[in-house]
């Protein structure tokens, strides 16, 4: 799955390129790479057939990573490929898990007593982002954006005493009989954001974005209604939240581009009429 998703990328931006004339745009124009890094943090989880939310444990923020290369197709729309890495924690101090009720095989066996835990995700994703138009011709861009694409979820659950793991999902290892395997998801998101304009080629991003995980164990610990041989699991996801700050790097921006954006620079900063309108002080302490 992740190799089709960045493959569907490659293929979809080819097309797009081909079936522009050279005179207009060269094929290694308008792309550009970033790099994002920020904070996440578990939101809650809840049940598929939206009947509730389920909070078995209290989150701490983590920290989250991503980088990517995406093309800017037209004036507004850009289309990307990112791998993100976000990291979560948090704890319970006075645990009544569901599956230690209904026998999950190995945290009904724990002993009752505070526990953390930790997990990540590991994404690839494809991005759609959409900048809006600024009638005022502003540095400040903002933007939105929905993803999607391939998701390995990993987690630990541990006493907070001693960090024996009680019960993890890191992959099989005969060693260790407290750890199973972990299973690709899928996830999808969407975020608002703000371009500011650098140079013609650097920009810096701002961004916050929701993310749905289609796994019960973002907090390491699955969820139960009844026990194993009633069919007990509950259909639940997990919901995280993110916030970045980043830059990005434009390889080789087409000439409009690079026009709009020394307009841009220049109507904020460098124009000496623009400088006495909106920044009375300055002009008079110059005199």
């Amino acid at each position: 799955m992740y190799k089709g998703l960045l493959i569907l990328f490659l293929i979809f931006t080819a097309i797009h390129t081909n079936s522009q004339t050279w005179k207009n745009r060269s094929t290694a124009q308008n792309y550009l790479i970033s790099i994002k890094t920020g904070t996440s943090s578990v939101l809650t989880e809840y049940r598929r057939d939206l009947s509730g939310s389920i909070n078995e444990m209290n989150h701490r923020p983590g920290i989250t990573f991503s980088a990517g290369i995406s093309k800017l197709i037209v004036e507004n729309w850009e289309v990307g490929f990112e791998y993100e890495y976000s990291a979560f924690r948090g704890f319970q101090d006075s645990p009544d898990f569901s599956s230690y009720h209904f026998g999950h095989y190995k945290i009904s066996l724990m002993r009752i007593e505070p526990v953390i835990y930790r997990s990540r995700v590991i994404n690839q994703n494809f991005i759609i982002t959409y900048h809006f138009k600024s009638p005022r011709k502003k540095r400040i861009i903002p933007f939105i954006y929905v993803k999607g694409g391939a998701s390995k979820l990993l987690s630990e659950l541990m006493y907070k005493s001693n960090k024996e793991i009680i019960f993890a999902k890191t992959g099989r290892d005969e060693n260790k009989p407290n750890v199973s395997i972990y299973v690709d998801n899928f996830n999808i998101g969407i975020g608002v954001g703000a371009e500011i304009i650098v140079d013609t080629k650097i920009s810096l991003n701002i961004m916050a974005d929701i993310n749905n995980v289609n796994d019960d164990n973002l907090d390491a610990v699955h969820n139960f209604k009844a026990p194993p041989q009633d069919g007990y699991k509950n259909f639940v996801s997990g919901l995280y939240g993110r916030l970045l700050v980043g830059i990005s790097y434009n390889i080789n921006p087409d000439r409009k581009r690079i026009a709009d954006r020394k307009y841009l620079l220049k109507d904020t900063f460098n124009n000496k009429k623009v400088k006495e309108k909106n920044y009375p002080w300055f002009h008079n302490e110059k005199k």
